[in-house]
């Protein structure tokens, strides 16, 4: 029957709606988004089905999972994991067809209309249960229209009162008004259509996991399934089975649906990333892995990997903790997190400029580190901390080794972040590479060549932070600051540089771009000076409308006044400069 993909059986020929819906009752899971069709799609889906006239249509792919649960049962349960708006649709149409058929109803052809109003409800009805339920905030809607019985103007008044408000309603006048035209045997006709050429590919799960690593590699059609969307569910689940008061369910929910809102209006970060980052700062860690089979047994503070993430929530959530006690926790942490990612932009805050450079070093894997330290430390030893972890990324930088080397040592920090013990933290960081060999990391640096902007920019800012926050106003942020080429990126045309440039292109690129011909300047400065030649930065000149520019004798902040002095600055100079600054950064500690 079923072919293995992330542990799925998939059906390997297409099944109509009969089969589909063979001795089965369906419901969408709370963390379905609501039904939201309009008349775009609602108007093409009855089209496929109604009016095209083709011997029959596809509809995509259905996912299931069957929660069945006791022995002897006559009917299986199948929650929709994707498929839920086209299988509202369906009986919706369906439930249209029904109130168009009694309403067209005479003395006449009451036997036929009777025999098909019969058969509307034994597909809207099974068991005496509802065949479909979809998600908790649609239930209200789709109840009240299943359970309607035509009456002349009263169900029509209902119907078009709440049209405008309710995509159910919407959909069931449009359905109604599309069917006005067709006699009862047409109708009849339409939904044996309905009913078995309209074809499905059936995906079944026993593991919601599996459905979420095969949207991350499919893009299969309908909804495509975010990770918090399936949290959402399990712990819904979870307090299920713990039995909560219902009303306490609806406050977890809520809850949970809160900080969520609150995780996605963090500016340029994802609620995937919160949860990685979250799960692998808890305290906690080693025993969420002894749940999770493929980890267990890992007694060590390694990182759980993103496409475990599901697994890890779902330990917390049915062994480690408990539903509510999770999302208790992520609204208490949400507000440090963000103070974490976004940090107040100016030069006396220690926070943004550490977190600044992790970002311009490509590094997240210490966030969580970051976030552990925030909630355990008090902020002086934070602070220490913070400086630690990303003085330790920035050595690393230039180690040679690959990150995987440095995720591991902030992951082992984890733990003794949560001992509180600062000597063992800063011990821990110091054990690493990056540490041990202060001769590499300087021949690293040495003979790093080009380096980005942002990186080089950071890396002055950091060597000489105490000398900037005597110099500059305490409302100065980082973007008034700006990188400066000594040597010009695009040197002008009747200048020295443009000789060196053509004499040997790739050279002069790579020192232009090496550490040791930057230097900082006043943002508005170095707008001005731009490609001009050394002696005229160095002492200001006159630009084409025969206004005087300022040089560097006048407007240069003091980690940058050592370029007065110079009399030429060429390749020996930027080599030079970089050995200093070499030095000046195996110096800085925390």
């Amino acid at each position: 029957m079923s072919t293995n993909l992330f542990n799925l059986q998939i059906r390997q020929t297409a099944i109509n709606f009969i089969e589909l819906k063979s001795n089965r009752i369906f419901f969408a899971p709370i963390y379905q988004r609501r039904y939201s069709w309009t008349e775009s799609e609602i108007s093409t889906f009855f089209h496929d089905i109604i009016i095209s006239g083709s011997e029959y249509n596809f509809f995509g792919i259905v996912i299931l999972k069957n929660v069945t649960t006791g022995r002897g049962q006559t009917v299986s349960k199948f929650e929709v994991i994707d498929g839920q708006q086209r299988f509202t649709s369906f009986f919706l149409l369906i439930k249209a067809i029904e109130l168009t058929t009694a309403k067209k109803m005479t003395s006449k052809d009451k036997t036929k209309a009777e025999s098909l109003i019969k058969k509307t409800n034994e597909l809207l009805f099974t068991d005496n249960n509802n065949s479909y339920t979809p998600t908790l905030k649609d239930q209200d809607d789709y109840f009240e229209i299943v359970k309607l019985n035509y009456q002349a103007n009263k169900t029509e008044d209902l119907i078009n009162r709440k049209s405008s408000k309710s995509n159910f309603f919407f959909s069931l006048k449009y359905f109604m008004e599309q069917l006005k035209d067709f006699k009862i045997s047409e109708l009849r006709t339409k939904l044996e259509y309905l009913l078995a050429d309209q074809y499905f590919i059936e995906v079944i799960t026993k593991d919601i996991s599996n459905v979420y690593e095969l949207f991350k590699s499919l893009n299969a059609k309908g909804l495509e399934l975010a990770l918090e969307d399936l949290l959402k569910n399990e712990l819904y689940n979870g307090l299920k089975k713990a039995r909560t008061p219902e009303k306490d369910v609806a406050l977890t929910i809520e809850k949970w649906d809160n900080a969520i809102d609150q995780i996605r209006n963090i500016p340029s970060f994802s609620i995937e990333k919160f949860l990685y980052y979250y799960i692998n700062s808890r305290k906690d860690l080693i025993e969420i892995k002894d749940h999770i089979p493929e980890l267990k047994n890992q007694k060590d503070y390694s990182p759980i990997p993103q496409k475990l993430l599901f697994k890890a929530y779902e330990a917390i959530i049915n062994n480690v903790s408990a539903p509510f006690d999770l999302t208790e926790d992520f609204n208490k942490i949400i507000p440090t997190i963000k103070q974490v990612l976004n940090p107040e932009n100016n030069l006396e805050n220690e926070e943004f400029y550490s977190y600044s450079l992790l970002n311009a070093l490509g590094v997240t894997k210490g966030i969580s580190s970051i976030i552990a330290a925030k909630v355990n430390l008090k902020r002086t030893e934070y602070l220490s901390v913070l400086k630690g972890i990303e003085l330790t990324c920035l050595r690393h930088n230039f180690s040679g080794k690959d990150q995987k080397a440095l995720e591991d040592v902030f992951t082992r920090a984890i733990r003794e972040i949560h001992l509180k013990n600062l000597t063992s933290i800063k011990n821990e960081l110091k054990n690493s590479d990056a540490w041990k060999n202060s001769q590499n990391i300087k021949s690293g640096f040495v003979n790093r060549g080009k380096i980005s902007n942002k990186l080089s920019k950071h890396i002055l800012l950091r060597i000489h932070i105490d000398e900037f926050l005597k110099e500059v106003s305490s409302n100065w942020d980082y973007d008034q600051i700006q990188l400066e080429h000594v040597m010009p990126v695009s040197p002008n045309k009747s200048g020295t540089y443009i000789k060196l440039k053509d004499e040997n292109k790739d050279n002069y690129e790579l020192y232009c771009g090496m550490i040791g011909n930057h230097i900082l300047l006043s943002a508005k400065l170095n707008n001005k000076l731009k490609n001009a030649d050394f002696k005229s930065k160095k002492t200001g000149f006159k630009n084409k409308h025969g206004k005087i520019i300022s040089g560097y004798k006048d407007k240069t902040f003091k980690c940058s006044s050592f370029i007065q002095k110079k009399t030429k600055w060429l390749y020996e100079d930027i080599q030079k400069r970089q050995d200093e600054l070499a030095e000046l950064l195996l110096k800085l500690d925390f």
